[in-house]
């Protein structure tokens, strides 16, 4: 039997902790909040049928995406890089009910919730408007996934969460820096030669992180810097030149956790990427993306 995750409790008035950083204008592309559960099974195309109607004013439009795979950071499984959000490269969709995975999309595509039978999934994504701080975002995520677990319980299903994630996406407009001026790994790393000089022009690297109870591993944090490359700007269209520094942290959950456990784990989360991003990022780059 599945043990329901407990609704009550939780932190409805939250406000920012003294002493993290904090930014004006930050280079965040993409938020997204998840939780991965025991799969609700046979039921699920039902449950998903109900909150869609549910939800249909806010996000009428829907896509269809390829499976995520189950990942555990107990069994030290890595997670696919990006797993949580979209990455800045648009990922092909398909138009075709029986998908494994179900897009719902807010009209203006600033928002996006998650579906398949193991995992609930919110995403904000920036398009013209400033970044609405993590507050919002959060919000957002227990606001539906309020109503999901409503239809989940109107189906005769239940939810054992398992896995917290958040990951934090960022994209580095080359108009405004280059990867070597914003990222401190890279600003460091020069190589010599007696007959030629070389130029760094970046680097692409996969950071893993693993935070320890004692010599238990409780969760885990992926910083991902790719070199500078294009993209497809969401709100204008148009290409545009810049890199990427993605941040993912992946927490397993106690069973039986209720919404206090998990919303105290996602701030945790929160607080842990906002001061690693402070960490890893140059002067220069909180300059520009004007540091409080």
């Amino acid at each position: 039997m599945i043990t329901a995750v407990n609704n009550g409790a939780r932190n409805e008035t939250r406000i920012r902790p003294p002493g993290l950083p904090e930014f004006k204008n930050p280079p965040i592309d993409e938020v997204a909040i998840g939780l991965q559960f025991k799969s609700v099974g046979a039921v699920h195309s039902q449950i998903l049928s109900l909150y869609r109607e549910e939800i249909k004013t806010d996000f009428p439009n829907t896509e269809y995406q390829p499976r995520l795979p189950t990942t555990s950071i107990v069994n030290a499984q890595l997670p696919f890089p990006g797993m949580v959000g979209a990455p800045p490269i648009p990922l092909q969709t398909t138009n075709q009910e029986g998908s494994d995975r179900v897009w719902l999309v807010a009209r203006d595509n600033s928002k996006i919730v998650q579906l398949q039978d193991d995992r609930f999934i919110v995403n904000w994504r920036h398009l013209s408007e400033p970044y609405p701080r993590f507050e919002f975002v959060a919000s957002l995520f227990w606001t539906q996934f309020d109503r999901f677990r409503d239809a989940v319980s109107a189906c005769g299903g239940v939810i054992e969460s398992q896995q917290l994630e958040l990951s934090y996406f960022n994209w580095i407009n080359a108009d405004e820096l280059s990867q070597v001026e914003a990222i401190r790994s890279a600003e460091g790393s020069r190589v010599e030669s007696p007959n030629h000089s070389l130029r760094f022009d970046g680097q692409i690297s996969l950071s893993n992180f693993t935070m320890l109870d004692g010599d238990v591993p409780i969760a885990r944090l992926l910083v991902q810097a790719a070199g500078e490359g294009f993209r497809i700007a969401r709100a204008s269209n148009s290409l545009q030149r810049g890199s990427s520094l993605n941040f993912s942290y992946y927490s397993a959950l106690a069973p039986g956790a209720d919404d206090k456990a998990i919303d105290d784990q996602l701030f945790t989360a929160r607080a842990l990427i906002v001061g690693a991003f402070d960490q890893l990022t140059t002067t220069k780059a909180h300059e520009v993306w004007q540091k409080q």
